[in-house]
């Protein structure tokens, strides 16, 4: 929140807002590097152009891909539609911002056209802007992974043995256990947690 704070003014100078979700993607996207399984998708056999492909069996494979492309629901009055942004990790939080706006805004206008719609391989659901804190986000295949966000709201923590008000940020993570296991998946959400709690890690950009 306070690194928020410190960029919205430079930001607003151009004209441009910044939510918590341009944080939130470019934090993602750097676990997503640390922990690549998650960055991953189980498809058909026969899978070209990709960074790692092995055998899950007869008819799938495991495709880890090279390049983080976040796929953000978005509600709109049908439903939620996944816009995609490519290529996460090599995007300042500055784009970021800009080009989700873009996506966001051109998807509720009915305007991406569907190449814009397909590719992601990892997605981001944020039930906290309906009031939401808590949920079960369902997998958008063939992607293995995706992280739900609930609503920033102050509550009452323990802070050595004394108690105090805090904004807390709900995560949920869910994941296919065919490639993922608890282990894996806690000590992936443990790192986005870390990195949120303290952003300048970002600027390690440890791979």
């Amino acid at each position: 929140m306070a690194l928020r704070q410190q960029l919205r003014p430079a930001l607003e100078a151009q004209g441009q807002r910044l939510s918590y979700l341009p944080l939130l993607i470019k934090i993602t996207a750097q676990a997503l590097n640390e922990f690549p399984y998650l960055n991953a998708s189980l498809e058909k056999a026969g899978a070209e152009d990709h960074a790692l492909v092995s055998v899950l069996s007869d008819e799938a494979e495991i495709v880890v891909h090279a390049q983080v492309h976040m796929g953000i629901a978005t509600a709109i009055e049908e439903g939620l539609v996944v816009p995609v942004l490519r290529n996460a990790t090599g995007l300042s939080i500055q784009q970021i911002a800009a080009e989700t706006e873009r996506l966001t805004a051109a998807a509720r206008e009915r305007k991406l056209p569907p190449e814009e719609l397909t590719g992601s391989t990892f997605t981001i659901t944020n039930f906290g802007s309906f009031g939401g804190q808590l949920g079960t986000p369902i997998i958008n295949p063939p992607e293995v992974a995706i992280l739900g966000t609930g609503r920033i709201a102050d509550k009452p923590v323990a802070v050595e043995g004394a108690l105090h008000v805090r904004p807390l940020l709900p995560l949920v993570l869910s994941f296919d256990h065919r490639l993922i296991d608890g282990e894996l998946g806690g000590r992936f959400l443990a790192r986005v947690k870390a990195l949120i709690e303290q952003p300048s890690l970002l600027l390690l950009e440890l791979r």
